[in-house]
């Protein structure tokens, strides 16, 4: 009896001191507590903001464990670059979280890995390059029109996601070719739907590895968001089943169907090109859409609202190189170089994805002098370089365009990724994001209404970044023609 409780008593301080050590070479970090690890070390948001003070202390590789599950912090622009492009770095964990998202299987564009993921990548890309952009400037031009004759002039608007709808507008009009006279009540709730889940949502968070807590953290808000988001996907897709014609390729889904029926006749069965797939690589995009592009023009048209001045250069450059007789178009951007730089700038200083998701390391690495073990998980401090002075130019918190001016500038400012894991829609959205700035500048001049607070530009926090709504005045600055 007595050596039975004496065996329970050490197997039990085993247990305590091998959860409290770390493995041999691993990089320093908080101190492990028994079986929970530096969880509590993590704080519910901004976990960006901690990343900051850990990389004072710890250097640029952070060691963390979460319960049983090692993860790292990466910071500083050289790691971060060579562990984003390194080979064993790019696997997803396949958490039951995430793929509670795509009908409990490991399908879409965000959180898959494997052949289905690096098939379904392929066929995106290709889709995007050879058709896609051929029809983005007329989508852009119907939605920025439809955006100006919705637009109250001289009167105080609040800048909010509803108000710039439309860069989800057009993403469903190229991807799903949806009438969205016909779907406006949809549409917003799936724009209001897909709001409250990302606010939700955490890029770290202990329910990424032990999904039991999922239900702890509003689970609820964010399963109701993908159902819906299923559900609207699916009702476009079998109206392209009963419309399809392989000789008339409409959208994004057309093209998927075409390579589900030649799959079909090859194979004599679906192997990478499911009805499940679709919804899936669909809902990650239009979310995504939702999120990066409507959130990134918020922030400059805030920063523009508190910088007069910057204004005043967007309208010098579009009057000298465009004019007020035509619309821009994408081939302006290498003359419209102030504009862009407007965009990047506010793409640095108030990133949409402050962290990169979660990378899956394959197998047991040596990175930087340190062992990152099997199965660890890795984190991408994407804004805590963005705001690194050695990287960025004195006073990073400043929003200053002109950092933006020189093209090795512009190379650093990787919010999209790299690698196999980047976004796939970062052409897209840049382009997107840049028809807005020159559309809309073109036309338009704002400020800030009196008797208001200035507006905050603390971003608010969830699984991605969005702005505070706030309020402007807009006023045109020139007729159409």
């Amino acid at each position: 009896m007595y050596f039975g409780i004496i065996a329970s008593f050490l197997f039990i301080i085993i247990l305590i001191v091998k959860s409290c050590k770390r493995p041999k070479n691993f990089p320093p970090g908080p101190l492990f507590l028994p079986f929970i690890g530096s969880w509590y070390t993590i704080p519910g948001t901004k976990t960006e903001n901690q990343v900051h003070g850990w990389r004072k202390k710890y250097g640029n590789i952070i060691g963390h464990k979460m319960g049983h599950q090692y993860m790292v912090f990466i910071s500083g622009f050289e790691e971060v670059v060579s562990g984003l492009k390194n080979s064993k770095f790019q696997k997803r964990i396949q958490s039951k979280l995430f793929q509670s998202r795509t009908f409990d299987q490991n399908l879409g564009l965000f959180f898959a890995d494997g052949e289905p993921w690096v098939e379904l990548r392929r066929f995106t890309l290709r889709y995007l390059s050879q058709i896609f952009y051929s029809r983005l400037e007329e989508a852009m031009h119907d939605e920025m029109m439809n955006f100006f004759s919705n637009t109250q002039l001289g009167e105080i608007t609040e800048v909010n996601n509803k108000f710039l709808q439309f860069s989800l507008n057009v993403s469903m009009n190229l991807l799903i070719a949806t009438k969205l006279e016909n779907n406006t009540e949809k549409v917003d709730r799936f724009r209001y739907l897909t709001n409250r889940h990302f606010k939700v949502g955490r890029p770290v968070g202990i329910e990424i590895i032990y999904p039991f807590f999922r239900y702890f953290f509003n689970y609820d808000v964010q399963q109701e968001s993908i159902r819906y988001a299923n559900l609207f996907i699916l009702e476009h897709l079998q109206q392209h089943h009963a419309t399809f014609d392989p000789n008339n390729i409409r959208d994004y889904i057309d093209a998927f169907l075409l390579k589900q029926q030649e799959e079909k006749k090859l194979l004599n069965r679906v192997k990478y090109y499911s009805d499940e797939q679709i919804i899936s690589a669909l809902t990650d995009i239009l979310q995504a859409s939702n999120e990066s592009t409507g959130n990134t023009l918020a922030f400059v048209l805030l920063y523009v609202s508190l910088n007069p001045e910057i204004q005043d250069k967007i309208h010098k450059e579009l009057d000298s190189v465009i004019g007020r007789d035509r619309f821009p178009k994408l081939d302006d951007r290498d003359s419209l170089p102030y504009c862009i730089a407007v965009l990047y700038e506010a793409m640095r200083i108030n990133s949409i994805s402050p962290l990169s998701v979660s990378h899956f390391v394959e197998e047991t690495t040596k990175f930087y002098g340190y062992t990152l073990p099997k199965n660890c998980l890795l984190f991408f401090a994407l804004n805590d370089i963005f705001m690194d002075a050695k990287e960025f130019g004195e006073q990073p918190e400043l929003f200053k365009p002109e950092r933006f001016l020189s093209s090795e500038m512009k190379s650093k400012l990787i919010s999209f990724g790299l690698g196999k894991r980047s976004c796939v829609g970062e052409t897209l959205a840049k382009n997107v994001m840049f028809l807005f700035i020159t559309y809309f500048f073109q036309k338009y001049s704002i400020t800030l209404p009196a008797g208001y607070e200035k507006p905050c530009t603390d971003a608010v926090s969830g699984f991605t970044n969005s702005a505070k709504p706030f309020k402007l005045i807009i006023n045109e600055r020139c007729s159409n023609k």
